[in-house]
């Protein structure tokens, strides 16, 4: 995305054309970047992280500060962690905590 905003408008070439959006993703389609135009221009207007980008935050600082409360969390699986979470108030599902437990970067016991 900050390649696209950086690069919007330059000119180039003896005839002066100016990059657009969606040449731009075309051209980053290419190198395997997908990115549709729509996509930028909704992040653009956003203006920060989406919904979807808070919620796993917030999921994977739930699951960090779990585990660094006690030493008996630290070892616990995806399905034991999922449990816990669910038990202090956290509406989230199984398989979201499998996958944003292997996000979650804390010291081994031992």
């Amino acid at each position: 995305m900050e390649f696209i905003s950086a690069h919007q408008g330059h000119r180039v070439g003896a005839d002066g054309l100016k990059w657009g959006v969606e040449s731009m993703c075309a051209v980053l389609d290419e190198y395997g970047v997908t990115i549709a135009p729509s996509t930028y221009y909704a992040h653009r207007a956003r203006g920060g992280p989406s919904k979807a980008d808070l919620a796993d935050a917030q999921i994977i600082d739930a699951i960090w500060r779990l585990r660094r409360s006690s030493a008996l969390f630290k070892v616990l699986g995806a399905r034991k962690t999922w449990i816990v979470l669910r038990t202090n108030g956290l509406d989230v599902s199984r398989c979201v905590v499998e996958v944003k437990s292997r996000d979650v970067v804390y010291d081994v016991v031992g």
